[in-house]
C-alpha cells in the first residue's frame, strides 16, 4: 500500500490554503506534518479523507480517491480523527466504537455465520479496541460523561475500528496531559505494526519526533521540507517558516 498526494492545490476564494502540495506515505509508513497555524496542514488532511474538493490526484495503491468524496475514501482504506473529539455522546463507549466495524462484519458474512455469531464478534473487536486504548471498564459508559483525553482516546478506537490502511490523525495530542500523550503514543506504536500507515499532524514536537521518523513542513499552502526529522528541523527554510526566526540567526 503507498498514499501518493500529488500536487494538491486547495482555495477558498483567493485564499490557497494548500497549494501544490506533492508527498507519499508508503506501506507501515509514519509521516509527521508540521507547520504554524493556517498552513494547510489540516485542509491536507480533509482533502485526502476526502471532506473537500481539491484539484490535483490522490491515489492509494494506484487507485485514484474521487476528490470530495469521503465515502470512497473510507472504501478505500483511509480512516481519520478530529482535533475535537467527534464522539454521539448519547451513546455508550461500546456503541460508538460498534459504529465505526460498521452495520455488520463482512468477513462472519462471507462464511455464512449466523447474525447472533456475527454480532458477537463485532462486540469482542468493540471490547478489544476499548482495552487498546485504555477504556474497556467504561464500555458501557455513556460518552456524555467522558473527560477530554478519554473522549480523543475513543475517537481514535472508532476509527482503528474501520481496520484502516492509512489512519489521518488531526492534533491527537492536543489537550492531553503527559500521561496520556504517552498511552496515545502506545497505542498509535501497536496499530502502526500492524502495518497501518500514520500521517499525523501535531504541534507538540517531542512527540512527533518520537513518533515519526519522518517529517514533512508545510508553509503558507506550500511544502517547504520533507525528509528525517532531524535534518529537517535543522533546515533554515524549517526554522523560518515554524519558528519565526531568521535562517541567518
Amino acid at each position: 500500500m503507498s498514499l501518493e498526494i500529488d500536487d494538491i492545490h486547495i482555495s477558498y476564494g483567493k485564499v490557497r490554503a494548500v497549494d501544490g502540495v506533492t508527498v507519499s506515505l508508503p506501506t507501515g509508513g509514519r509521516l509527521g506534518v508540521i507547520g504554524p497555524n493556517g498552513s494547510g496542514k489540516s485542509t491536507l488532511i480533509n482533502a485526502i479523507s476526502g471532506a473537500v474538493t481539491d484539484r490535483g490526484t490522490i491515489t492509494i495503491d494506484g487507485h485514484r480517491l474521487r476528490g470530495g468524496s469521503q465515502r470512497a475514501a473510507a472504501h478505500a482504506g483511509i480512516s481519520r480523527t478530529y482535533q475535537t473529539p467527534q464522539t454521539f455522546t448519547e451513546l455508550s463507549c461500546i456503541e460508538n466504537v460498534m459504529l465505526g466495524l460498521g452495520p455488520g462484519d463482512k468477513r462472519a458474512k462471507s462464511t455464512g455465520a449466523p447474525r447472533e455469531r456475527r454480532e458477537h464478534r463485532r462486540t469482542r473487536e468493540a471490547l478489544a479496541l476499548l482495552d487498546e486504548v485504555g477504556l474497556l471498564d467504561l464500555a458501557e459508559t455513556s460518552a456524555a460523561i467522558l473527560t477530554y483525553g478519554q473522549q480523543q482516546m475513543l475517537g481514535l478506537a472508532r476509527a482503528l475500528a474501520t481496520n484502516p490502511l492509512v489512519l489521518l490523525l488531526d492534533e491527537p495530542a492536543a489537550g492531553l496531559n503527559s500521561a496520556e500523550t504517552e498511552a496515545l503514543s502506545t497505542v498509535l506504536d501497536k496499530a502502526n505494526a500492524r502495518g497501518v500507515a500514520l500521517l499525523l499532524v501535531e504541534h507538540k514536537m517531542d512527540f512527533v519526533t518520537k513518533l515519526c521518523p519522518r517529517i514533512a513542513v508545510l508553509s503558507g499552502g506550500k511544502l517547504v521540507a520533507d525528509g528525517p526529522h532531524a535534518e529537517v528541523l535543522a533546515d533554515p527554510r524549517v526554522v523560518d517558516a515554524y519558528l519565526g526566526a531568521p535562517s541567518n540567526a
